[in-house]
């Protein structure tokens, strides 16, 4: 039985190394938007631009680049609109920042309800697993929600962002741990039955590990 068990794990754990490989090979493919990031928070805050026409470039590229990818009608329905509004008018960028923010506006919405997605199926999965496959749950999620939320949004961070989402990513599963040694204690010391203590503690981190995952995913959200 044990030996059943074994394999099983290990064909899990190459499961996700295999998700990991593709994830960070599909990462790698998509463009770098933190320049993009970086003009939007200038004119966000009126810090002079040395060339606007730049930031207006960049953003009726990302914009076309965008058109590209299979997003709902909303989406499409918007960026039509958007570029449309582009051929209107010329050096406002303000007016170029708000055609972006109301494409992002729809992109966000979809990527809430992965996110949301995400957290229900971690704390549902954790909370009915055995507790051994906590680990493997919560990561192969956090890969699958980054790899959904880039090519969402179809952009990735820089390398800042990217170290500061593993150590984000890092802290997830430490918290994972912690809230199974938490909750362990705390069901011990005040439930009586044996049964009693296993659905409140793994209820308890499931619930813990599905919180974790959103904040996760807003981290991730943010960075693309």
């Amino acid at each position: 039985m044990y030996w059943l068990y074994v394999v099983i794990a290990s064909a899990a754990w190459l499961s996700v190394g295999t998700l990991l490989v593709v994830v960070v090979q599909r990462f790698r493919r998509l463009p770098d938007v933190s320049k993009l990031q970086r003009m939007c928070r200038d004119v966000a805050h009126e810090e002079f631009m040395d060339d606007h026409e730049d930031f207006r470039g960049a953003v009726e590229s990302y914009l076309h680049t965008l058109q590209n990818q299979n997003l709902n009608n909303q989406v499409e329905a918007a960026l039509t609109n958007a570029l449309a509004k582009f051929k209107q008018y010329s050096h406002s960028p303000h007016r170029d920042l708000r055609q972006l923010t109301e494409v992002s506006n729809h992109l966000h919405e979809q990527a809430d309800q992965r996110i949301r997605s995400a957290a229900r199926q971690t704390a549902l999965g954790t909370a009915l697993a055995n507790r051994h496959l906590d680990l493997l749950i919560v990561t192969a999620q956090m890969l699958r929600l980054t790899d959904q939320l880039a090519a969402l949004y179809f952009g990735k961070p820089d390398r800042i962002q990217v170290l500061r989402l593993a150590g984000r990513a890092a802290s997830h599963l430490l918290g994972t741990n912690l809230a199974g040694l938490f909750t362990e204690a705390v069901t011990q010391s005040v439930l009586n039955n044996s049964i009693l203590k296993l659905v409140g503690a793994r209820a308890a981190e499931g619930a813990v590990n599905g919180m974790l995952m959103l904040r996760f995913g807003e981290a991730v959200k943010a960075a693309c």
